[in-house]
């Protein structure tokens, strides 16, 4: 997995005005063990958000106010970028552990600064009884986990795939609501070059298949039986340009033709035929028959194909 180099990071939080990653300030005496911990990758985003926690050491006769802080650069430079309050914990007089959970954190887009790592902050205002009044900082950022796809046909390590019986198919959002292009690759054991074997153009959200055996233009190599082929798909929003490159999946292809009963189109049930005799669907649908899940994909800058 390529890693955001550190120059772009800064160069980011030198535009928004915050401090850089390469000079971010020490922890403070009474602050220790933050998590995640500072550069921390692929963080877990729950239902409520990532969990931040800090320990705080709260000296005899002293209270304190601790309030945790994420960056908010999302509307930014229409908005200035700034410091938005997500928890706060009054009058502590006893250390301890505080955590709080920062529901405004997005999965990462790959090559975004804007999303690829997170900023947050605890300030912890103390009090004591001998008068005055103490201010500590901890400063920290982190990289949320990557934005998966929601819906892949044929699960990974998928044995038994019937070239004439099968679909290859993703179920993909874009949270901006924009069209999509879309491309499979594939290649097999016999030919390791990836080649595209069907494209979309233009298409809402939505859950798109098509034949498994399927080709594009004069390039077409059959699927065999006994096979292990490995397939991934690049997904690119037309308004922004963004893309995605998804994980590379696989599929074994069954035995031999016998293995394979397929339905042909005047629904009489017979031996392995080719694709194009079986008039295999298209676009599914938004929704569709399998049951779409609750993630989402957020298209992301990568390589360019």
């Amino acid at each position: 997995m390529r890693r955001i180099s550190i120059t772009i990071v800064c160069l980011a939080t030198i535009l928004l005005g915050c401090t850089t990653v390469s000079s971010l300030p020490p922890i403070p005496d009474h602050m220790s063990n933050p998590s995640p911990y500072n550069g921390e990758e692929d963080v877990e985003i729950t239902a409520k958000g990532v969990q931040t926690c800090i320990n705080i050491t709260v000296d005899g006769g002293c209270t304190v106010n601790i309030t945790f802080y994420w960056y908010n650069w999302t509307d930014w430079p229409a908005v200035p970028a700034h410091y938005e309050v997500y928890g706060y914990y009054p009058n502590i007089s006893t250390s301890g552990r505080f955590c709080a959970y920062d529901v405004n954190v997005s999965c990462a887009t790959e090559g975004d600064p804007f999303t690829e790592y997170h900023y947050w902050m605890v300030k912890a205002n103390f009090t004591c009884q001998q008068g005055g009044a103490s201010y500590e900082t901890f400063y920290g950022y982190y990289k949320p986990q990557l934005c998966p796809l929601f819906y892949i046909y044929p699960p990974n390590n998928s044995t038994g795939i019937c070239s004439c019986c099968d679909s290859m198919c993703i179920g993909i959002t874009n949270e901006l609501g924009h069209l999509m292009n879309l491309s499979f690759y594939r290649n097999d054991s016999q030919n390791l070059t990836y080649y595209v074997v069907n494209r979309y153009t233009m298409v809402p959200n939505g859950t798109y298949c098509f034949c498994i055996d399927g080709h594009i233009d004069d390039i077409y190599y059959p699927m065999r039986y006994n096979e292990t082929y490995n397939w991934y798909i690049n997904v690119t929003d037309v308004v922004t340009g963004d893309y995605n490159i998804s994980n590379i999946y696989n599929f074994t292809t069954a035995q031999n033709r016998t293995d394979c009963i397929c339905l042909n189109s005047s629904n009489v049930s017979s031996l392995c035929d080719d694709c194009g005799k079986l008039g295999m669907p298209g676009v599914i649908g938004l929704v569709g028959i399998f049951g779409l899940l609750g993630y989402f994909l957020t298209t992301r800058k990568r390589r360019k194909l």
